[in-house]
């Protein structure tokens, strides 16, 4: 970490803070094995930055994922590559039709509670965030 760290600063690539808001996931019932949750990500640094993985206790396992309709059928895919947040831009999930999709869950994710991740970015590294527990409807 130090050494990543060394060589960032050497080559002026010092990251900048990634800022995260309406970080949510929705309740789900009893025995449900995936939840999904959505955040806005704003990027105030001059270069571009990347959310590559999220880790979290409440999940085996969380994946990037988009979604989208074609022909009246949802289609979620998978982002392996995660998701750009350009220099100066802001990357709100929900409108873009990104989640987070958490597999093998331990417990429900029950409305009013929340549960604690970190999401790690290519640039700016790990960020811990507190997703809420609550309706997603807008």
């Amino acid at each position: 970490m130090i050494c990543i760290a060394a060589a960032a600063l050497t080559r002026g690539e010092a990251s900048s803070p990634i800022v995260v808001a309406a970080a949510r996931c929705a309740p789900t019932f009893a025995g449900a094995k995936v939840g999904s949750c959505t955040l806005v990500l704003r990027n105030p640094g001059r270069s571009a930055d990347r959310l590559v993985a999220i880790a979290t206790d409440a999940a085996d396992r969380v994946e990037i994922h988009s979604m989208s309709v074609a022909d009246g059928v949802m289609q979620m895919r998978r982002l392996p590559q995660g998701v750009e947040i350009a220099a100066g831009a802001t990357v709100d999930f929900h409108d873009r039709g990104y989640h987070l999709m958490l597999l093998d869950l331990k417990e429900p994710l029950t409305a009013g509670g929340s549960i604690d991740a970190d999401l790690f970015f290519e640039r700016a590294g790990a960020l811990p965030v507190a997703f809420r527990v609550e309706d997603m409807e807008r």
